[in-house]
C-alpha cells in the first residue's frame, strides 16, 4: 500500500462512514475521469489520478481491508516516531561506569491482576436471589382473619333470705379466643363436663355444638330433710345457677407473611 494516505486522497476523515466514503469516491470519479479531458497530458494525469482513487476506494470501501490498512498505517506512524528517538539515543554518550562498591537496586512493582470467575459470579447471584426470596417471604402484610370467641353468661338466682345477698353474673364475659370453630366447641364441651360433674344438667345446640346451657339447682340443707311434697312447694328457697356458653365469630386484623399465607392456602396452617 506504500505511504499513500487513502483517506487524504479521497478527502475524508478517518472516522468517515462507509456511505461518506462512497459519496466522496463518486464525486472524485466524476471530477477526474479521463474522458473529460482532451489533451493527452491532462488525460494521462487524470488516468493516474483515477487509478489512485480506485485503489483507495478498493481498500476503504471494504471493511476488512480498511481495518488492516488502519493497523498498518498506525504501525508505520509509530515506527516513524520511534526512529528519531532511537537516533537521538545513539548520539547520547554512554553513562560513566559504576563504582565497584555500589550495588544495583531494582525496584519491583507488584502486579495486580483482576480475575473474573464465572463460578464466583454464579454463586453471588444465587446468594443474592436467596436473600431477596427470604426478605420477600418474611414480608408481613395485613389480612382480615376470622376468630371464634367463647362467651359466657352466668345467671344466679339466690334465695330471697340469703345474707349477704349473692350477686348474679354481670352479663356476657369473654372467656377465650380460638382460631377455629372446632376448638371453640371443644372448649364448650369441657366446661359442660365440669358442670355436669357438679350436678348440672346441660342442653346443647345439636347442630355444631357452638352453644350450650347448663342448669344447676342447689337446695338448702334444711330443705333437703323435708318431705318430697313440701320440698317441691318451696323451690323458691333453692339457689339456681344457669350458665350460658356460646361461640361467636368475630374478625380482627392480623399480620401475615407470604410464607404463612402459602401454608394456609395449602391447608398446612390454620
Amino acid at each position: 500500500m506504500g505511504e499513500t494516505d487513502f483517506y487524504k486522497l479521497l478527502g475524508v476523515g478517518r472516522s468517515a462512514s462507509a456511505d461518506q466514503i462512497k459519496v466522496a469516491y463518486r464525486e472524485l470519479v466524476k471530477k477526474h475521469h479521463p474522458d473529460l479531458f482532451s489533451a493527452a497530458s491532462e488525460k494521462a494525469k487524470a488516468t493516474e489520478k483515477l487509478r489512485l482513487i480506485n485503489e483507495a476506494y478498493a481498500v476503504l470501501g471494504n471493511a476488512e481491508r480498511r481495518q488492516r490498512y488502519d493497523q498498518e498505517f498506525i504501525q508505520q506512524r509509530q515506527r516513524r516516531a520511534r526512529a528519531p528517538a532511537a537516533a537521538a539515543r545513539r548520539k547520547t554518550p554512554p553513562p560513566p561506569p559504576r563504582q565497584a562498591g555500589m550495588r544495583r537496586k531494582t525496584l519491583k512493582m507488584p502486579k495486580l491482576r483482576l480475575r473474573f470467575s464465572r463460578k464466583w459470579a454464579k454463586y453471588s447471584l444465587t446468594a443474592a436471589a436467596a436473600i431477596l426470596l427470604l426478605i420477600y417471604a418474611g414480608r408481613s402484610v395485613p389480612r382480615l382473619a376470622t376468630v371464634w370467641v367463647l362467651m359466657e353468661k352466668l345467671e344466679v338466682s339466690p334465695p330471697p333470705n340469703t345474707s349477704p345477698p349473692v350477686r348474679a353474673g354481670a352479663g356476657w364475659v369473654r372467656v377465650a379466643e380460638f382460631a377455629s370453630i372446632s376448638k371453640c366447641a371443644t372448649a364448650i364441651k369441657e366446661k359442660v363436663r365440669q358442670d355436669e360433674r357438679e350436678g348440672s344438667r346441660a342442653v346443647y345446640d345439636e347442630q355444631n355444638g357452638t352453644m350450650a346451657i347448663t342448669f344447676y339447682v342447689k337446695k338448702a340443707a334444711a330443705q333437703e330433710q323435708r318431705p318430697m311434697a313440701e320440698a317441691e312447694s318451696s323451690q323458691k328457697d333453692s339457689t339456681r345457677r344457669v350458665r350460658n356458653l356460646e361461640c361467636r365469630a368475630t374478625q380482627r386484623m392480623e399480620m401475615e407473611s407470604w410464607f404463612q399465607r402459602t401454608l394456609r392456602q395449602l391447608g398446612l396452617l390454620q
